[in-house]
């Protein structure tokens, strides 16, 4: 993983994962939403990346996590 839902909250507020998420009208965030999100971000890195690297990173690369939680 590049990020994490801690990651994402640090970025974007609460309210708003929850409404980008909550299609059951919980109030809460779906997690499991935020973790599909987060393995398709990871599969979009890793496939433009394995062009001219080793996947995955032995040492990720700093300039990854933003990238992922955008």
């Amino acid at each position: 993983m590049y990020c994490t839902l801690d990651d994402i909250k640090e970025q974007i507020p609460e309210e708003v994962i929850i409404q980008l998420t909550d299609d059951n009208a919980m109030g809460s965030i779906d997690e499991a939403k935020v973790a599909a999100a987060i393995a398709n971000a990871v599969a979009v890195i890793d496939g433009y990346c394995s062009a001219r690297y080793v996947i995955p990173f032995e040492v990720v690369p700093a300039i990854i996590k933003p990238i992922a939680v955008d």
